[in-house]
Parts: C-alpha cells; structure tokens; sequence
C-alpha cells in the first residue's frame, strides 16, 4: 500500500500547473478583447466626430455659395469648439455651367474633407470625406 502511494506523490503538482495555465491563458484572453472592445469604441466616437466636422464644412461652403459663386478653393478651416478640436477640413468647389432652354444653371460640386492626426504615423487618425452637388441661383 505504501508503495502505491509513493507513486502518485507529485501528481496534484501537475494538475494544479495545468489549471494555472489554463486560468492565466483565459485572464489574458479576457483582457485583450476587452481593450480592443474599449480601442474600437474610441474610434467610432472619433469617426462620428470627424462627420460632424465634414457636415459642418459642408453647411459653410453652402452658405458661401448663397452669393452665387464658390468660395476659394481649396478653403481649409482648424476647428477649435470643444470635441471638434483638432480637426482639419479642407473644402474644395468647382463650377459648371449648361444651358437648358434659354436660361443658364449653373452647378456647384463641393467636396468636404475632414481629417484628425496624420495618416500612417497617428494610431487614432480618422478622417471623413463628403460629396455634394448643389444647383446655383
């Protein structure tokens, strides 16, 4: 009987490595999904961020086109209100014209770029473009 016992001395010591193991792999599992949870939500704030900043560039370059010519292209705008800080947006305008009838239209393309960060070298870059074409009085 003793003999049976000195056997299997040493056999907990094993059972209870594995299940650290296991326990320390599972911990370290948990942890990087949870940061890559936390890192992909920063990044859909900041892309809702950037268009907002590419919307309110666009409502601007609207808003110059009521004189009936473009505003000067490209136009580029730092925003500095509150979570819109730090975004760069770039405007740029082209005017077309055709006749249609007897009267003249003219058509107005505005295109808004809105940037945060430098693409390639900032971990948190993001940027939105938005694409409008607007007919002028």
């Amino acid at each position: 009987m003793i003999s049976n016992i000195q056997q299997q001395k040493g056999f907990m010591l094993v059972a209870s490595m594995f299940l650290m193991v296991v326990v320390a792999l599972l911990l370290v599992f948990l942890l990087r999904t949870g940061s890559e949870n936390q890192w992909s939500s920063a990044l859909r704030i900041q892309e809702a961020r950037a268009f907002q900043s590419a919307n309110s560039g666009l409502e601007w370059a609207v808003h110059q086109l009521g004189s009936g010519v473009c505003p000067a292209s490209p136009t580029t705008l730092n925003l500095s209100e509150a979570d819109l800080t730090g975004f760069q947006v770039i405007i740029t305008c082209s005017a077309s014209s055709y006749t249609e009838n007897t009267e003249t239209i003219t058509m107005f393309e505005v295109e808004v770029l809105a940037q945060k960060g430098i693409f390639g070298t900032s971990p948190d870059f993001v940027a939105r473009q938005i694409r409008l074409t607007v007919e002028g009085p």
